[in-house]
């Protein structure tokens, strides 16, 4: 006789884009397999109020619940990104349930950028 196992996910990685406009995040499984996700968009807000420090708390805390519930204990979170909500994001996974084992900048930095045009002469 077979015996059902329910394999529940300890551990979770929280991705957070945080763009101009608007605060993708996004929480996988270490294979990175998607257990949920959410946007400043999906808890009702339209526009810019998508892109801002509220609408990041918002959806952080929404999304933190939602993992927690699912069977996930402890996170890393990866930030990508310049906007208001990276800060958001971290303040509140750290003050929920959630164990928070590693903070990750992978946001990319261009250093020395593109060749200028030719000088012009006259």
């Amino acid at each position: 006789m077979l015996k059902k196992r329910i394999n529940l996910v300890n551990t979770g990685i929280v991705h957070v884009k945080s763009t101009f406009n608007n605060t993708l995040i996004c929480v996988t499984d270490l294979k990175g397999n998607v257990i949920v996700s959410g946007s400043g968009g999906s808890t009702g807000l339209k526009g810019q109020k998508r892109s801002t420090y509220y609408a990041a708390q918002a959806t952080s805390s929404l999304l933190a619940q939602k993992s927690f519930k699912s069977g996930i204990r402890k996170v890393y979170i990866r930030l990508n990104g310049f906007g208001d909500g990276r800060e958001a994001c971290v303040k509140t996974f750290l003050s929920e349930k959630l164990e928070v084992l590693k903070i990750q900048d992978i946001t990319k930095i261009a250093h020395g950028g593109c060749k200028l045009a030719k000088k012009r002469r006259v």
